[in-house]
């Protein structure tokens, strides 16, 4: 009788201990496959591992120099990145790598291969970018500074912005009609820089601002005190004065007029989800037909209807997506950016900047390893220009 006393009495201890065994936990066996490089890009001396839980945020990491590492870890949902680097003959190669959701089941191991892939250094990047709009629903005064990373003169003509249509509003992933759609990346609104090809010169340490409308936004009658003043950008996305389906009259500023280079339909300037989107840039390829667009599978609709953009074409790109929940939703390819970056929420006045790697002869040089879960950060203070970018000398009209 005692024995089921103590017997009882342990378990009513436990219970009311809140005591709790031990999470299981398993191995994580992780090769890295360097099938994807191309030849004569040199691989990296050392991969380093980034493993995220994606419910807890807890990070694991390590380094490797043998294409294989291991680590043990609780049972859950995980996203595994691979990044390295590596250069030959002055080009720089950032290599990585990801699986964005891996299980790893309790009392066992998991054994997964993580393909990387290569892409060079590019000139133009996006430096600070801000979508996510202001109080009462608020957005028109949407801008993209992009900015020249490099130590030579390049030129912006030519050069395309888009957000990209790779997801239903569900998640799932969206299936196009076209041959080897994994080469591509799909967009329904595409802008263009206009120019002959040495119409608007990009000098080492100076950026550019396409805003969505160049003017002052902190007027009363529009974003109020906390709108932004693009009246000094040198591009806005709009063909000319435009009256909108509200009476709203979108005027036409000293900032350049862009090209509305392929639509699948109607829409006079060029906006950005307030809850984010995977956004790039891009010079199209010779002889691309901007009005060929493809449609997604089963559908013979306009609504799904993009422009198919080659991936190697593509010279920057950034995964802005809505919260931790849409990790997922990878729109850009690894090798564009193997990473995301996410706002508190809609209209919250918060922008995505890039991270400053280093000065040098006086020019701020930005982390750009394709990864913007580490190449930036947010703030609640977005602002053109915030560490000194220099103005291109053919904008006369800045302030």
């Amino acid at each position: 009788m005692k024995r089921i006393l103590y017997a009882i009495a342990l378990v009513a201890f436990v219970a009311l201990t809140g005591c709790k065994p031990e999470p299981k936990s398993a191995v994580l066996l992780l090769s890295i496959d360097q099938s994807g490089l191309a030849s004569g890009v040199p691989t990296p001396d050392t991969y380093h591992i980034t493993v995220t839980n994606n419910s807890t945020s807890e990070v694991f990491t390590a380094d490797s120099e043998n294409l294989s590492t291991s680590f043990v870890l609780p049972a859950g949902i995980y996203s595994v990145l691979v990044e390295g680097s590596s250069s030959k003959e002055g080009i720089v190669y950032t290599i990585t790598g990801n699986q964005s959701v891996t299980i790893v089941p309790a009392n066992g191991d998991q054994n997964i291969s993580v393909k990387v892939s290569a892409a060079e250094a590019t000139a133009l990047i996006f430096k600070e970018v801000y979508y996510t709009g202001v109080g009462d629903y608020y957005f028109r005064d949407q801008y993209y500074e992009i900015y020249n990373n490099s130590d030579q003169t390049v030129y912006a003509d030519g050069l395309c912005i888009a957000s990209l249509n790779m997801y239903e509003w569900d998640g799932t992933p969206t299936e196009y009609d076209i041959a080897n759609p994994e080469k591509y990346v799909f967009a329904q609104q595409v802008w263009q820089v206009p120019g002959n090809g040495t119409t608007y010169p990009i000098a080492p340490g100076e950026s550019f601002v396409i805003a969505q409308w160049a003017t002052d936004h902190s007027t009363a009658e529009l974003g109020g005190e906390l709108g932004k003043d693009l009246t000094g950008a040198e591009f806005e996305a709009i063909e000319g004065q435009t009256e909108l389906w509200n009476g709203t009259v979108i005027t036409d500023n000293p900032a350049v007029n862009m090209r509305h280079f392929a639509s699948a339909y109607d829409l006079p300037q060029w906006l950005t989800d307030v809850g984010g989107a995977g956004l790039i840039l891009f010079f199209p390829p010779e002889g691309m037909d901007p009005t060929q667009l493809t449609y997604q599978t089963g559908s013979s609709s306009i609504y799904g209807a993009a422009l198919a953009i080659p991936v190697d074409c593509i010279v920057d790109g950034i995964n802005t997506i809505e919260n931790e929940s849409s990790i997922s939703m990878h729109n850009a390819p690894v090798s564009v950016d193997a990473g995301y970056i996410f706002c508190s929420g809609y209209y919250v006045n918060e922008s995505i900047v890039r991270k400053v790697s280093e000065t040098k002869d006086g020019r701020t040089i930005y982390k750009d390893t394709n990864n913007s879960s580490s190449d930036f950060e947010v703030s609640s203070q977005p602002r053109i220009r915030r560490n000194g970018e220099g103005v291109p000398s053919w904008n006369t009209w800045n302030n």
